[in-house]
Formats: structure tokens, C-alpha cells, sequence
């Protein structure tokens, strides 16, 4: 039997598509975008961290956010990265989760500023329970 820590587990999956399978759709997409090898290596940790983020027992979601950032930021030293091609947001009312996904950064409920929980979802830094998903 195999393991499923190894083969499988179930804070890969959340999406529907095992992430393994999301970082080859996106790093196959971009295979003319003229990344380093080492800077595809990088992106694709940064998405590993980014879609287990707060999914994984034995990890917090703030962690796994750090170590995405920590890639990004590999990846960005490395050499010239084209960021024409983020869309990000000019309007300081709206919250982006750095995977395309916009949300408003205040909560509804209580005026509080909101804070990417993991890529798809954000929860109101106050403590009152809301959370808002893609």
C-alpha cells in the first residue's frame, strides 16, 4: 500500500487537480516566457506553498505563505522577471491574493482590514469570523 503522505495526500488535492498537476499546467504555459531554469524551479515551490497554504496538519498558513514569498523573491533576484504580466490591482480598496483574485480589502461586517488566508480566500484580521472566498 502506498503511503498517502507521499502518493496522493489530501492537502494536494483541495482543488481539484493534485498541485503537481497545476504547477506543470502553469510552468508549460509559460514555457515561452523566457524564465531561467532556475526561476521556474522557484515559481513552481512558490505555487507548492501557496496552494497547501493552511491545508497541511503540521503546517500554518502563515508559514507556507513565507516560504511562497521566500521563492518569489528567488526568483525575482535571479534576473529580469517581466511583471507587466501581474494583474494587480490600482485601487486601494481592493485586496489581490497574488493568483488573480481580488477581493475587498476591508470587511464587510466589521471595517477591518482583511488578510489573504491562502490563495482563494481572506478572513478579517479582527476576529470576527468572516471570511470571504474565490
Amino acid at each position: 500500500m502506498r503511503d498517502s503522505q507521499v502518493h496522493h495526500p489530501k492537502h494536494y488535492k483541495h482543488f481539484g487537480l493534485e498541485t503537481i498537476d497545476i504547477i506543470r499546467l502553469v510552468l508549460n504555459a509559460r514555457e515561452n516566457k523566457e524564465l531561467s531554469n532556475f526561476q521556474a524551479y522557484c515559481m513552481g515551490n512558490e505555487l507548492k506553498y501557496r496552494l497547501r497554504a493552511g491545508l497541511k496538519p503540521e503546517n500554518a498558513c502563515d508559514r507556507d505563505m513565507q516560504k511562497a514569498l521566500k521563492y518569489r523573491d528567488f526568483r525575482f533576484e535571479e534576473g529580469d522577471v517581466d511583471e507587466s504580466s501581474f494583474v494587480q490591482s490600482e485601487d486601494p480598496s481592493i485586496l489581490d491574493d497574488g493568483f488573480g483574485n481580488w477581493f475587498d480589502r476591508y470587511c464587510p461586517d466589521c471595517g477591518a482590514e482583511m488578510e489573504v488566508v491562502r490563495p482563494g480566500k481572506v478572513q478579517c484580521t479582527a476576529g470576527c469570523e468572516n471570511m470571504l472566498f474565490a
